[in-house]
Formats: C-alpha cells, structure tokens, sequence
C-alpha cells in the first residue's frame, strides 16, 4: 500500500511541477517520473494529460535555446499524449477543457485552434453539464481560437459581450 500511496504521491508533485512550469520551469526528470507513473498506470488519462503539457513546456525551452529539432520532437510527444488522453475518453469534458485551455495558447502556425474550436464547441453544447463559472472562460478560449482561425469578426462580436463584465473588461484590454 505505501508503495502505491508513494506513486501516486510522486504524480501528484509531477503535475504540480508541469502546473508550474510555465513561470518556474520543469525538470525533464519530472516529466519523465510522469511518464513512468503514467506507464503503469494507463488508465490515469489525467496524468497522460499532464504529461503531455509537460512536453510542450519543455519543447519551449528547447525553442529558447535554438535547438529547434529537439523541440519540434517533444511537441509532437506532448500533443500526441494530448490528444491520445482525449481520444480514449472523448467524453469526458474536464479533458477537452483541458486540451482547449492549452491549445488556443499555442502559435496558430501548428493548427491547434482547429482542435480547440471543436472542444469548445463540444464544451458549450453540454454548457447544461458543467460548472456555471466556466461559461465565462470557455467565451475567452473561443475569442483566441476564432482569432486565430482569421474569424475576427465573430472574435470581437464573442470579446464584446465580455467587456460587458467589469472583470473581463480589464482582462480583454491586455494583449493576447
């Protein structure tokens, strides 16, 4: 049972470090304790999800560092974990809002607003399904994907509706 509690105790702080990477950075040894975790468990699609964010991550440190083939090879590691962890459960909406979340990030030169548009259309047709409060952000993924997508018009018609919210009203006058 320790055994056990000490994996799963070592996923957790996998994930953490994958959450935090974007400002603190992540340890390939991370990613790849994950990725051990996730191998004998392949079930735990969330710890696939994580994994495959960590990848991404790490494939832009690699872009920092102008090693662009090793970056170009992580990303693909990272998307197709990504996707496989959708893929084995496509409905599970916590999934795609995870998947969508992370895609509108990523340059428009790799195609992902296709896939983010699709989950977040998945996502607002079962709106009914989820937590109310993520109606909101779910509205803000959909700005940067159909920007992305070179659909402005419906982009600023959706960024309209949000400057309606004081909070939003601040968050849409950063740049994206």
């Amino acid at each position: 049972m320790l055994a056990a509690e000490s994996a799963a105790d070592s996923r957790d702080r996998a994930i953490l470090a994958v959450v935090q990477a974007p400002s603190d950075g992540v340890a390939e040894q991370t990613i790849e304790s994950l990725a051990a975790y996730r191998e004998q468990h392949p079930d735990d699609l969330y710890a696939k999800m994580y994994e495959g964010y960590g990848w991404l991550f790490t494939a832009g440190e690699y872009v920092k560092k102008q090693n662009y083939f090793r970056a170009a090879e992580l990303a693909k590691r990272g998307f197709f974990l990504i996707d496989e962890a959708v893929d084995q459960q496509p409905d599970d909406w916590r999934l795609r809002f995870l998947r969508a979340r992370l895609d509108v990030y990523v340059p428009a030169e790799f195609g992902r607003h296709v896939v983010a548009l699709k989950d977040l259309d998945y996502l607002r047709q079962r709106q009914a399904e989820l937590p109310a409060a993520l109606a909101v952000l779910i509205d803000f993924l959909q700005i940067r994907a159909l920007a992305a997508d070179g659909q402005q018009a419906q982009a600023e018609q959706l960024r309209e509706q949000l400057r309606r919210s004081p909070v939003w009203a601040e968050l849409l006058q950063q740049p994206a």
